[in-house]
């Protein structure tokens, strides 16, 4: 067996190992973040009447923050799974796509006033459309997550040609 052939071993070993280690602490993490979502739900579902307005201001930033969380950890799921994802490259009509993943980022800020504007003109790209989707949605959700301290954040979107 060549060097090259043993040190491609090695790192497939490896990468399997780090796949299995982020499977397995993923699943650790979630356990208790689902309690904390949980009991923060019933509290402010249930006794939110007895509760004070600064008690429920925090148990809905600890809300939020497990489902960022809760997300995160998904990320990290997905990612892991990447390497075993083949890279079919197909005509994906990009316009198409950013408007899909604006539409689910706008459901999750039903109370900001993010103000979306897209100016891609129709076009078609070759591309891998699982990694094409996860640059998009990670530049969107960059985008909300710094203009989130803005009275009324506006995200643009554009492309040019040069």
């Amino acid at each position: 067996m060549t060097e090259l052939k043993r040190t491609h071993a090695a790192l497939q070993m490896k990468n399997e190992q780090l796949s299995s280690f982020v499977y397995t602490v993923s699943h650790d993490l979630k356990a208790p973040l689902r309690g904390i979502s949980g009991y923060t739900e019933e509290l402010l579902e249930s006794h939110r009447s007895g509760l004070k307005e600064r008690s429920i201001f925090c148990l809905e930033k600890i809300h939020l923050a497990t489902k960022k969380l809760n997300a995160l950890i998904e990320d990290l799921l997905h990612y892991s799974k990447l390497e075993t994802v083949r890279m079919d490259l197909k005509l994906t009509p990009i316009q198409k796509l950013i408007e899909s993943l604006i539409a689910d980022q706008e459901k999750s800020l039903l109370n900001k006033d993010t103000e979306f504007s897209l100016e891609i003109p129709f076009f078609t790209l070759r591309c891998w459309e699982l990694g094409m989707k996860q640059v998009f949605t990670n530049l969107i959700g960059n985008a909300i997550k710094y203009s989130g301290q803005s009275n009324l954040p506006q995200i643009k979107i554009g492309s040019s040609w040069k």
